[in-house]
């Protein structure tokens, strides 16, 4: 069958849509990036359904918390507006050839010292004018998407408790992770 073919029995819905997923991810205010959640890596994925015929996909995240900022990669796969909140995705596979599962984007977000929990959405854009999932010949494909989120966690101050012997040290829970981290008082 020819490529206009595939796309037509494609969009007639005898191949199952693919879906692009945008992930989740905990981000806490002021933590240092040794604790492994600020920044909070996002990642944006597709998964091609049975016989999908999908060889590119242009999308937009977006989210309205101000405190956020992202960098992406790779730069040329996606394209951040910090300003406007909006991360841009355009991917197709060079040779024309469907879509294997594979992370369309990475989305690397920092939040600013003093935000609020919260939990921020991330809005996948499929249907927006000139956004979307397409096969060889540029007609559209059938693709679905789910959003994903951030969840800014508090921060907790560390508790000291200090043992009655020097020898014992003092004990400094990490804030917000709940483990233990004890020093010799000399």
């Amino acid at each position: 069958a020819s490529a206009g073919g595939i796309a037509a029995t494609s969009r007639a819905g005898a191949a199952s849509a693919g879906t692009v997923t945008v992930g989740t991810a905990t981000g806490v205010a002021n933590a240092g990036a040794a604790a492994g959640t600020n920044p909070a890596v996002i990642p944006v994925d597709y998964a091609p359904g049975a016989g999908d015929q999908t060889v590119g996909v242009g999308m937009r995240v977006t989210w309205t918390d101000p405190n956020l900022t992202a960098t992406v990669a790779p730069a040329g796969n996606c394209s951040v507006n910090n300003t406007t909140r909006v991360v841009t995705i355009a991917v197709s596979d060079a040779a024309n050839l469907p879509l294997a599962a594979t992370t369309l984007c990475s989305l690397t977000f920092t939040v600013a010292a003093s935000t609020p929990p919260a939990i921020v959405a991330l809005t996948a854009d499929l249907t927006s004018a000139g956004q979307g999932c397409f096969d060889a010949v540029a007609a559209p494909t059938v693709c679905t998407s789910t959003n994903g989120s951030i969840d800014i966690a508090a921060v907790s101050s560390p508790t000291v408790t200090y043992a009655p012997t020097a020898a014992a040290g003092v004990a400094f829970p990490a804030g917000g992770t709940g483990t233990t981290n004890t020093q010799t008082i000399t």
